[in-house]
């Protein structure tokens, strides 16, 4: 069954895609489970780049291989390094919607 992984103290968003993807305990986040559900608890600033793809551009974090929907409660996830909102990261993954699900 699907696991449920809250963002907050010790989880970060990184971590929490992370475990998400590979289904194991990663930093302070439980292991995920099949498709997974983050979920965040306050807003998310990402200040430094964890992947960067010559087609898709730097982004603070790490690439979705799993089907995860992200819960933002009304919370937002801010890229300092690009300024991308949740809008602008919907359609900069248009090419794998199947992977990415951002509930706002």
């Amino acid at each position: 069954s699907a696991a449920v992984i809250p963002v907050g103290d010790p989880c970060t968003l990184v971590d929490a895609i992370t475990a998400a993807n590979t289904d194991a305990p990663v930093g302070g986040c439980p292991a995920g489970s099949g498709p997974d559900t983050v979920t965040l608890s306050g807003d998310v600033r990402l200040d430094h780049v964890i992947d960067s793809d010559p087609h898709r551009g730097g982004t603070g974090l790490p690439p979705v291989t799993t089907r995860i929907t992200v819960e933002g409660a009304g919370f937002t996830i801010v890229d300092l390094g690009t300024d991308t909102s949740a809008e602008e990261c919907r359609a900069r993954h248009r090419d794998q919607p199947h992977h990415r699900r951002i509930v706002d």
